[in-house]
């Protein structure tokens, strides 16, 4: 994060991912969640995408009809998919 972790001025809520290469970009990871650092490691339920994914959507939900500024951009690879996400994939075939 290149400093201590933060929620920036304006905000409500935080939450943040940061890549620190690529091999955290999945699994493994830390993200900052109102200025505390929380560790995902590798299990299937701390893929990224569904973390993140999931905690927008709780947001939503707290939101109501409050104004909401939600902004999510992950760095996807479209080849890559997480191991939940292929076993559910190969119980269909």
């Amino acid at each position: 994060w290149g400093g201590a972790p933060f929620v920036p001025p304006g905000w409500d809520r935080w939450f943040a991912k940061e890549n620190a290469d690529e091999s955290t970009a999945y699994y493994d990871y830390e993200v900052v969640d109102q200025g505390i650092v929380r560790h995902y490691g590798d299990a299937p339920s701390n893929y990224a995408t569904d973390v993140l994914g999931a905690y927008c959507l709780a947001g939503l939900w707290v939101a109501g009809t409050a104004e909401l500024i939600l902004v999510l951009k992950p760095r996807l690879n479209p080849w890559w998919q997480g191991r939940a996400h292929r076993r559910r994939r190969q119980a269909r075939l």
